[in-house]
């Protein structure tokens, strides 16, 4: 019989992972075996650690493509959307580990939550490839495959065993995982800073022959770079900011009607009045004198 996965609408898994009283769930899966013959993308509240036991696959989990190996995990954080796929002629043996983050809680004024709050609610922790390489991951697939064993017998206790075993895994998670969120807090502020001066530049130059090193070199950034990294926070490259904003700081001059086409182009850092129209048009959808004359 072909697994399956029920989603709704908004690909949201529709079942309950456990029950009400011990919300963990644990699945024993070959790829192979899913109806489509891969994981159907889905997502839902609960926590999911997959740990692959034999084979590999491409799995993904929002925009990030990991091709797990036998050995290693995943983590795939509260309300991200995810998917397995096999590679051709190669098949996969896993398990997952799913729970609901409220089984490591503690009551709701507890200093205890943060420790989990601070990782599930983190927008840096989406995903995670647990490794056997690395030391303190290597502790967590350990303690996951106990979890597995103990599940899997169902001795009396177990389920309060499992909890102090995830207590004990979530210690190690969260002190392995930290250090990587705030790197790239501090990455992502860092790369804000730099925007910053490459935009301060710009307002405080735009007038000048500017090219797109002197942008650069105001970062203290290789041109590449500062390409990259303004199309990633301004959704367009710097010189397309430069023109627009030349194009911005021209309108009230035009609308002043104290100098001419030729003088405004020359004034906002247009080397010639062709070039400013071409650009004022491709911008505003009209010419610097139809602009004039419709305002």
């Amino acid at each position: 019989m072909a697994n399956f996965i029920i989603r709704n609408e908004n690909l949201m898994e529709e079942r309950i992972f456990g029950d009400y009283s011990f919300p963990l769930e644990i699945f024993y899966n070959i790829l192979s075996k899913f109806e489509h013959g891969f994981v159907d993308p889905h997502w839902h509240s609960e926590l999911e650690f997959t740990i692959v036991q034999n084979g590999e696959m491409e799995y993904q989990i929002n925009d990030k493509i990991y091709e797990l190996k036998a050995g290693q995990g995943i983590f795939s954080n509260s309300k991200c959307l995810h998917t397995a796929r096999p590679y051709p002629d190669r098949d996969c043996i896993f398990y997952s580990v799913v729970f609901n983050p409220i089984l490591i809680s503690s009551h709701e004024n507890s200093t205890l939550n943060h420790y989990v709050d601070e990782l599930v609610d983190s927008n840096e922790l989406s995903s995670l490839l647990i490794s056997p390489e690395v030391d303190w991951q290597k502790k967590l697939l350990e303690i996951l495959s106990n979890i597995s064993s103990i599940y899997m017998k169902k001795e009396t206790g177990y389920d309060l065993v499992i909890k102090g075993k995830l207590c004990e895994f979530w210690v190690i998670f969260y002190n392995g995982t930290l250090p990587l969120i705030r790197n790239r807090k501090l990455f992502e502020a860092k790369n804000i800073q730099q925007i910053k001066r490459m935009l301060a530049f710009i307002q405080n130059n735009y007038a000048e022959k500017l090219t797109l090193e002197d942008i650069a070199e105001s970062a203290n950034l290789s041109k590449s770079e500062c390409c990259r990294l303004f199309k990633k926070v301004m959704k367009q490259a710097p010189v397309s900011y430069l023109i627009n904003y030349r194009i911005q700081k021209s309108i009230p001059l035009l609308l002043a009607k104290e100098f001419s086409i030729t003088q405004v182009a020359e004034l906002v850092g247009f080397e010639n009045s062709s070039y400013f129209s071409e650009m004022f048009h491709r911008v505003i959808h009209c010419s610097p004198s139809d602009y004039q004359k419709k305002h």
